[in-house]
């Protein structure tokens, strides 16, 4: 490898601990191999070395990915997989579970508060019912990036359900749908300029235009993104970045 002095390994460090493997199922088939091994014979050779050295680890693994379909088509071993599915743990998504949603997202205002120093922050009421009604596709670590994106937005550290639904990356069943012929667009507009409502800042006002505006390029593409882009008089690159910018998923507006 090339070092040129000694480095402590995972499973040196986890010693007569836990070592937790963050999606095993995207380990590549060489790692799985040595995985096992380890699994297997309770000993590993740090690198340079030449004697093993006895693991004694407790080892958790955690995946969103189908193992057993995985398996089938040769992406994980079966050897790992029954070496690893010892005492499974099923954790239910977040939409099954939407008694933890408020509890959940106080506890992430809380850490988005302290990290960014906004004093006094909280959820409004119209706010805790998106997060209620949305599905949460990317579970919790998609309600955390949603708090902590809407905090950042709110001048008065008063969440409200505008802010929440301007950095969701999909949008909740109780907002207008992306497929409602330019509907979203336009409420967007008019949601900055009704002279009945109140003003928006303007950087919440044109980011909600622009994440709109994006959505309805997407949508009359059906998806792809070379024609929205040029539709939108932009090139392909500058595009797909503000795609990820406002995290707009490409798939969802094809088919």
């Amino acid at each position: 490898t090339g070092a040129v002095r000694d480095k402590e390994g995972l499973f040196a460090a986890a010693a007569g601990g836990t070592l937790f493997l963050d999606e095993v199922g995207d380990a590549p088939l060489a790692v799985q191999v040595k995985l096992l091994r380890v699994l297997e014979e309770r000993v590993y050779l740090p690198v340079g070395a030449t004697e093993p050295v006895a693991a004694d680890v407790r080892v958790v693994a955690a995946t969103n990915r189908d193992l057993r379909a995985d398996m089938s088509e040769g992406r994980f071993r079966e050897d790992l997989f029954y070496r690893l599915h010892v005492v499974p743990i099923a954790m239910p998504p977040l939409r099954e579970r939407a008694e933890d949603i408020p509890l959940l997202a106080e506890v992430f205002l809380t850490r988005a508060a302290a990290r960014h120093g906004l004093n006094g922050a909280h959820l409004a009421r119209d706010a805790m019912r998106v997060l209620a009604e949305h599905d949460w596709p990317g579970n919790v670590r998609e309600l955390a990036n949603v708090i902590e994106g809407a905090a950042l937005l709110s001048a008065d550290g008063v969440l409200r359900a505008a802010h929440v639904l301007s950095v969701m990356p999909q949008r909740a069943r109780a907002d207008v749908q992306v497929d409602d012929g330019g509907g979203a667009l336009m409420a967007a507009t008019q949601r900055s300029l009704d002279p009945a409502a109140e003003l928006l800042p303007l950087r919440e006002a044109r980011e909600a235009f622009d994440r709109a505006y994006l959505e309805e390029a997407m949508r009359r593409a059906e998806g792809n993104v070379s024609a929205a882009a040029r539709a939108a008089g932009r090139n392909r690159t500058d595009f797909y970045e503000l795609l990820r910018r406002y995290d707009i998923d490409v798939s969802s507006f094809r088919g």
